[in-house]
């Protein structure tokens, strides 16, 4: 379902290792590094971070004392330049002599078109993912719309899915609270490439949230498999919710 539709996908993933009081004078060095072998149209930087922007790609990545994190708008963007932001972790790990990080998270909304309007989707999913609607009925008759999110937190991190039908206004709202959005242009007054991606997807979708999170005393080496993993879990999850909504369709 999400190669299908890659531009109804944003994506945020990264490395979260031991905050380093040597950053005052490695951070600066890791950022140039970055800057000499990738090309970024632009970057900022204040005491504690740099950020290095992509606009023509809506694309972001930041670096400070204890995170490297990358964050794209589309599906095809995160594939496109995930081998590089493995590689800018790899270099931000190597400047502060690092060779194992604490946490790596990948998170992708999905706002799906399922072919449905929004009140399809939520009548649906009172059947389908919502299995015992009677139970639903006890708690609060006559619902008419729904959100559900499961998560399995264990000793080596947490998985959790949100899902829930949005309305045009949903889906907005929804992409609106982007974290760091306008981060992603240069100029956001007149850089009109984020009013474009929110016209298109502000409809009636399926929303669904996956967040993948690894914990613990990780090699480097993990951080590619890790972000495979959890696009893999998107896809999974993905066709398994619109399957299930669509058997009842």
């Amino acid at each position: 379902m999400l190669d299908k539709q890659p531009r109804h996908v944003t994506a945020l993933g990264f490395v979260r290792f031991a905050p380093q009081t040597s950053f005052v004078h490695r951070l600066s060095a890791i950022a140039e590094s970055v800057s000499k072998k990738y090309k970024f149209e632009h970057w900022n930087a204040n005491a504690s971070r740099f950020l290095f922007v992509q606009p023509s790609e809506l694309r972001a990545v930041h670096l400070d004392h204890s995170r490297v994190q990358f964050q794209t708008l589309d599906l095809t963007t995160w594939n496109d330049n995930l081998d590089q932001h493995i590689d800018i972790a790899k270099m931000a790990l190597d400047g502060y002599v690092l060779d194992t990080v604490d946490e790596v998270t990948c998170q992708f909304d999905l706002y799906l078109d399922v072919g449905m309007s929004y009140r399809e989707v939520s009548e649906l999913g009172f059947g389908s993912l919502l299995c015992n609607s009677d139970a639903v009925s006890n708690i609060l008759p006559d619902a008419n719309d729904w959100h559900l999110q499961l998560v399995r937190e264990n000793e080596d991190g947490v998985v959790r899915v949100e899902v829930a039908p949005m309305s045009r206004a949903d889906a907005e709202t929804t992409f609106k609270i982007t974290p760091n959005l306008q981060s992603l242009v240069v100029s956001p007054l007149w850089d009109t490439s984020i009013g474009d991606r929110l016209d298109e997807l502000s409809q009636d979708c399926l929303y669904l949230k996956t967040t993948v999170s690894r914990v613990g005393e990780l090699p480097v080496r993990e951080i590619a498999g890790q972000f495979a993993t959890a696009l893999e879990f998107a896809k999974k999850a993905s066709s398994e919710v619109v399957a299930k909504l669509k058997a009842l369709g």
